[in-house]
C-alpha cells in the first residue's frame, strides 16, 4: 500500500502542481531572514506615526493584490 507522502505527491501531480524539493527540509541560509538586520533597517526609516501608517496601508494592498491574484489562477 502507498505511504500518505506517495499518495500526496501522486495528487499533487494530478493536479498539475509540484512539490517543492525543499519540503520538509531546513531552509537554505540563502532564504533565511536576518530579523536583526531587518529591525535596524525599520528603525532607521521611521519618520512619524502616519509615516508607519502610510506603510503598512502599502503593504496591506500589497497582500491583497497577492492574495487576489492567486484566486484567480
Amino acid at each position: 500500500m502507498s505511504s500518505a507522502l506517495e499518495k500526496k505527491q501522486a495528487a499533487t501531480q494530478l493536479s498539475g502542481s509540484r512539490i517543492s524539493p525543499l519540503a520538509g527540509k531546513p531552509a537554505p541560509r540563502e532564504m533565511l531572514v536576518d530579523l536583526a538586520r531587518l529591525e535596524k533597517i525599520y528603525a532607521e526609516s521611521f519618520k512619524s506615526e502616519s509615516h508607519l501608517h502610510a506603510i503598512l496601508s502599502e503593504a496591506q494592498e500589497m497582500v491583497n493584490n497577492a492574495l487576489d491574484s492567486g484566486v484567480n489562477r
